[in-house]
C-alpha cells in the first residue's frame, strides 16, 4: 500500500536551536508557506532543535520540498552549520496520519518547553485564524482530515475558545500582535504587507496619533492617512484575536517568548 503522506524532520547536523526568537520564527513560516504550497501541506512546527512538516503528497515531491525548505533557511537564517538528512518517514493510513498530525502541532508539550507560547512556529495560527497568510491549509486538512475541528486545534493552546479581544489593548503589545499576524519581522518600511499591518495597529488603537507615529516609526500625517487606509478584514481580525491570545498568556511565558 503506497503511503499517503510522510512526516518528515530536519535538523542540523550539531543540535543547536534553529529558531531562537520571533523573528526567526517567522522566517520559517514564510519559508514553509512558500516551498510547500503545492505539496499539500498539512501541519509544520520548529520548537527548538528541529523542524518538522507533513506532507500528504507523492515522495519525490517531498523530499523536493525539504531541500528547498533547507536551502531558502540556509539563505535567510545563520544558522551556524549545514542540515544533516532529513527523516522522511511514510504515513500509512488515517489513523496515523491523525496521530501526525496532532503529534507535530503538539511539539511544545512534547519538548517541555513555552519558548514560543502563541506557537508561531507552527501553523496553529493559519488554521485558527489568527496568520491570514497561511489560511489555505485549512483546505487541505478539511480534505485530508475531516475529523479535525476548531475544538480539537484550540486543544494545542490549552484554551476551549480564543479570547476576546481587548478593548483598548496596550500599544506594545498591539504591535506584536500585528507582527505575528502579518509574518512580519517589522512594521516599519514602504512594503504594502508592512503598511497594512500598521494600518490595523492604528486603527485598533486608542492611542494619540503622535505616539503611534513615534512607535511605527512613520509622521504623524503618515498616521492620519493609515486611519482612512482599507484593511483586509482577515488581518484585522487576526490582529485583533492575536492581541487577545497575548494577554492570556502568562506574563512568565510572554517573557520567555523573547
Amino acid at each position: 500500500m503506497e503511503p499517503i503522506a510522510w512526516n518528515i524532520t530536519l535538523r542540523l547536523t550539531q543540535d543547536r536551536v534553529l529558531l531562537p526568537g520571533p523573528v526567526e520564527r517567522r522566517v520559517w513560516v514564510r519559508v514553509v508557506l512558500e516551498q510547500a504550497r503545492d505539496a499539500e501541506l498539512l501541519a509544520f512546527h520548529c520548537p527548538d532543535t528541529h523542524g518538522h512538516l507533513l506532507l500528504a503528497c507523492p515522495r519525490a515531491l517531498a523530499g523536493e520540498v525539504v531541500r528547498e525548505v533547507e536551502i531558502a533557511l540556509q539563505g535567510r537564517l545563520d544558522l551556524g552549520g549545514p542540515f544533516d538528512g532529513a527523516r522522511i518517514r511514510p504515513v500509512r493510513d488515517l489513523w496515523h496520519l491523525s496521530n501526525a498530525f496532532h503529534y507535530v502541532l503538539r511539539q511544545l508539550d512534547h519538548h517541555g518547553q513555552q519558548a514560543d507560547p502563541v506557537h508561531e512556529a507552527s501553523n496553529l495560527p493559519d488554521l485558527l485564524g489568527l496568520r491570514p497568510l497561511g489560511a489555505w491549509i485549512a483546505t487541505n486538512v478539511r480534505r485530508h482530515l475531516p475529523r479535525v475541528d476548531r475544538a480539537s486545534l484550540l486543544t494545542h493552546l490549552d484554551l476551549d475558545h480564543l479570547p476576546d479581544p481587548p478593548t483598548d489593548p496596550d500599544l506594545e503589545t498591539l504591535c506584536e500582535a500585528a507582527l505575528s499576524a502579518a509574518c512580519l519581522p517589522s512594521l516599519q518600511g514602504k512594503h504594502a504587507e508592512r503598511a497594512a499591518a500598521r494600518a490595523a495597529v492604528v486603527q485598533l488603537s486608542g492611542a494619540p496619533s503622535r505616539e503611534l507615529a513615534v512607535a511605527l516609526g512613520i509622521t504623524p500625517r503618515s498616521v492620519h492617512r493609515l486611519r482612512r487606509r482599507d484593511v483586509a478584514p482577515a488581518l484585522f481580525r487576526a490582529v485583533e484575536l492575536q492581541a487577545g491570545l497575548r494577554l492570556a498568556v502568562p506574563e512568565e511565558e510572554v517573557f520567555a517568548a523573547g
